[in-house]
């Protein structure tokens, strides 16, 4: 009796003890969560404040995007270890080298308007998003046929170009919603996407705004493979010019913009002016043609905020999309 009271006693103590060690990680995911919502909330706020201020609303740079210094402060200052209670938050994002592969994490927000908005493509510029696709490294022809499918997924008239025929493979190839794209996923449901293209291409697209008939990216923020696929988009007969010469416009954007110190995310990110890029005549061409399609405000707003139970060792990280115009939430997710 003694020897079964005591398997029984040591069975109890071992389900308890995990019992516990479960109730404390619910608690803690809890308050990681919560901490996170913090975060999100804190971003929100930097944001209005922001956009209160006339002269820091009409700009944003990859440095200040979405939110306002004071004398002497840096992005690091207001985003980077919040403390609340017995945790704390940052909001955070993280850039990789295309070259390198190398991560580097940046304090701050993003903004949409450094993306290619999908729901703004039409048969006049659908190029946009093939010209993206072919620099990710895909075929011309592939990449052509993904686009126009974008095109006819979200437009309202009765072609087809994303249906399959009836003797090719339609694994990825869905009957056209003929409305607005409401997540860049759906984009693999595109003829031709696969998921390998999608996972090189999610990261330079946007549905934001879901409404907007014109296509606006700022220059002050995009990527430099958004800003070369948007160039891209340009060269040709049209402007007389080659794709090298959208490619090198593309490079002296982006050289010009990382300032005196060459580093992007510094505070002497500058904005982009054209009369001091240096560009020759043919890059002043395809620059000039994109003027309709560049602006230098951001309206949607990326936080990612991750929060921390530092007792426990738990991270919870929340992305979202924010609506400057009237700070609404119009998108959110747990990572």
């Amino acid at each position: 009796m003694m020897v079964i009271l005591s398997f029984l006693a040591v069975g109890l103590g071992r389900r308890t003890s995990i019992d516990l060690a479960l109730t404390k990680f619910a608690v803690g995911q809890s308050r990681a969560s919560n901490l996170a919502w913090a975060g999100l909330m804190y971003a929100i706020d930097q944001i209005k404040k922001d956009s209160e201020d006339s002269a820091a609303a009409g700009l944003d740079t990859a440095y200040l995007c979405g939110i306002t210094l004071e004398e002497g402060q840096v992005p690091e200052d207001i985003f980077k270890e919040v403390r609340l209670g017995d945790g704390r938050f940052d909001v955070s994002f993280v850039t990789q080298d295309p070259l390198t592969g190398l991560k580097k994490t940046h304090y701050g927000l993003r903004d949409e308007e450094g993306r290619i908005n999908i729901n703004a493509l039409s048969r006049q510029n659908y190029n946009v998003l093939s010209s993206l696709i072919s620099v990710l490294g895909f075929e011309d022809v592939l990449a052509e046929t993904i686009a126009m499918a974008a095109v006819d997924w979200r437009d309202s008239d009765a072609a087809a170009t994303n249906a399959p025929s009836a003797t090719e493979e339609s694994e990825y190839s869905y009957r056209c919603k003929n409305f607005f794209f409401e997540s860049p996923e759906e984009l693999l449901l595109l003829k031709g996407m696969t998921p390998e293209i999608y996972s090189k291409v999610k990261n330079y697209v946007t549905v934001f705004p879901q409404d907007d008939s014109r296509l606006m990216i700022n220059m002050n923020t995009a990527p430099e493979i958004v800003i070369r696929a948007l160039a891209r988009s340009k060269a040709g007969f049209q402007t007389n010019t080659e794709l090298s010469d959208a490619d090198s416009m593309a490079a002296k954007i982006i050289s010009y913009r990382r300032g005196e110190d060459g580093q992007e995310y510094t505070s002497d990110d500058r904005k982009i002016i054209a009369n001091e890029l240096g560009l020759n005549q043919k890059e002043m061409a395809i620059f000039l043609s994109l003027s309709g399609s560049v602006t230098d405000v951001s309206n949607y707003l990326r936080v990612r905020a991750v929060g921390k139970d530092e007792g426990l060792g738990i991270d919870s990280v929340l992305e979202a999309v924010i609506d400057r115009n009237d700070l609404s939430i119009v998108f959110w997710q747990k990572e």
